[in-house]
């Protein structure tokens, strides 16, 4: 319902601006984190009730929106790859190469944090919450929330599945990648909508869901990871320290990645059963 969507809006923000502020006085990589997950919910839960709320000011929400998540995704990156090089005992060189990096790019983040463009994503956001069941809200969707719930979760739940079959050990990483987009709209979705069912398999869906998102994630990292080393052994010293240590990593990597890939194949016809049990008990709703 509209009342809903709000409440898990305001949510989802307040706890980005929380971070925010924590990030601007600490710096911290777990600040930046939060931050980002929490602006992606709110992201993802109003393009899920876009329909509850009118077009232009819902348009102009998500484009800020996107754009806070696009400036932070570099540092968020090399965050994760320096926690992983230092449990790797990665060359201390490389790793100081990375952390200047990730330095200037935290001095441009701060910038925008506490400059007018933030101000405008915050004041923006505001006031949209301040309207979201008023001015802003198209109340014909509030009689029937359960129907409208259910047409937003089986929509997501089929898109899903068509990608998810799709896969196979020959894929290309793009189309992981886009299972794992589709895995993290459909948790948001259960997070907000699941409370409305008391159907135990579409609670199970969730926690399925949040399991299965570990695996592509880590895939995901791992190919981010591989386009670092492929950027450093372009323009770095072929006959290096650094070099060869990258060249042994990178072997590691795609090891790991099969072996991610391997699981995720395993588990895929498990995955689709789970999602095909909870879209018949979801449609009866419709």
């Amino acid at each position: 319902s509209v009342k809903l969507a709000h409440l898990a809006l305001e949510l989802a923000w307040t706890r980005a601006c929380g971070a925010k502020s924590e990030y601007q006085k600490s710096l911290s990589p777990e600040a930046l984190h939060e931050l980002r997950v929490q602006t992606r919910k709110a992201r993802a839960l109003l393009k899920l009730s876009a329909p509850l709320f009118e077009a232009e000011k819902k348009d102009e929400i998500l484009k800020l929106l996107a754009g806070l998540i696009n400036r932070t995704n570099q540092l968020r990156d090399i965050h994760v790859f320096l926690k992983f090089l230092e449990a790797e005992g990665a060359p201390t060189s490389f790793a100081e190469q990375l952390e200047l990096i990730a330095r200037r790019t935290a001095d441009k983040i701060l910038t925008y944090l506490n400059g007018a463009e933030f101000a405008d994503l915050n004041g923006a956001f505001s006031g949209f919450l301040s309207g979201a069941d008023g001015i802003y809200a198209r109340s014909d969707y509030e009689k029937i929330s359960k129907k409208f719930a259910s047409a937003r979760l089986c929509k997501l739940i089929k898109s899903l599945r068509r990608k998810l079959k799709d896969l196979d050990k020959s894929t290309p990483v793009q189309a992981f990648h886009d299972v794992r987009i589709g895995l993290k709209r459909l948790r948001y979705a259960l997070e907000i909508f699941a409370r409305s069912y008391d159907e135990g398999r579409i609670k199970g869906l969730f926690k399925r869901a949040k399991v299965a998102c570990e695996d592509f994630g880590a895939l995901q990292d791992i190919s981010v990871w591989q386009n670092f080393i492929a950027i450093y052994q372009k323009a770095g010293d072929k006959n290096g320290e650094i070099f060869t240590y990258l060249l042994a990593l990178d072997a590691k990597l795609n090891a790991r990645a099969d072996e991610l890939t391997e699981k995720i194949i395993s588990e895929k016809e498990a995955l689709l059963r789970a999602l095909q049990r909870s879209l018949r008990k979801i449609k009866a709703y419709e």
